[in-house]
């Protein structure tokens, strides 16, 4: 199943750059901390994340993810994606169609100022860690975008996907836990049964 991330003003600088009749920004940056997920955790993409984009996979980019207002798409050659120091970078030389119109009149304005990805994470193209408060993070280590574009909201929707893996986790930690109880815990445990016995 597939999922999508987006980012803010902040990090994609989102641009029209009207010389070369291009819409440019970054879909997502590496090492930055998302916002709180599904009010349950944070992820980070790590560097070297993005596994098919230097292949011939094909991969689109549209409006708020809308495949009616297509922008570009790599088989065609006018979308381009790079993986720089910071993140994954896209450029599109959109057709030109009054949607196309629109969005760079908006893009100009800052009223579209987010962009987005659809990506599926690899078999054990994740992990999970905990910050120095205990909060879990979710780190991507390999995974395949789909598609790439600006979004007039950016939001971190609940993410079923991610929430199973979560879950999953969590009760690993469980279970290591109980595993790792000293023999001196079990024989504490024994005595106190002992000693329970004793008083009954």
């Amino acid at each position: 199943m597939n999922e999508t991330r987006t980012i803010s003003a902040a990090d994609t600088e989102l641009r029209f750059d009207e010389a070369e009749n291009r819409i440019v920004g970054y879909a997502a940056v590496f090492n930055n901390l998302s916002q709180p997920i599904a009010g349950q955790f944070r992820e980070r993409i790590l560097p070297g994340a993005f596994r098919n984009v230097s292949g011939e996979e094909d991969i689109i980019s549209a409006v708020n993810h809308d495949d009616a207002k297509i922008l570009g798409r790599r088989s065609a050659g006018n979308l381009e994606l790079t993986v720089t120091k910071r993140g994954l970078r896209y450029s599109i030389t959109p057709p030109d169609t009054t949607y196309v119109r629109d969005l760079v009149e908006n893009i100009k304005a800052g009223n579209v100022a987010g962009s987005s990805f659809e990506f599926r994470v690899h078999s054990n193209g994740e992990a999970w860690v905990q910050d120095e408060d205990g909060e879990p993070i979710r780190e991507l280590r390999a995974i395949d975008v789909f598609e790439v574009g600006p979004v007039t909201r950016p939001a971190y929707p609940q993410t079923d996907v991610a929430l199973r893996s979560l879950e999953a986790w969590r009760s690993e930690q469980v279970e290591e836990t109980e595993e790792a109880q000293t023999p001196t815990d079990v024989l504490r445990d024994k005595l106190s049964l002992t000693d329970r016995a004793d008083v009954g």
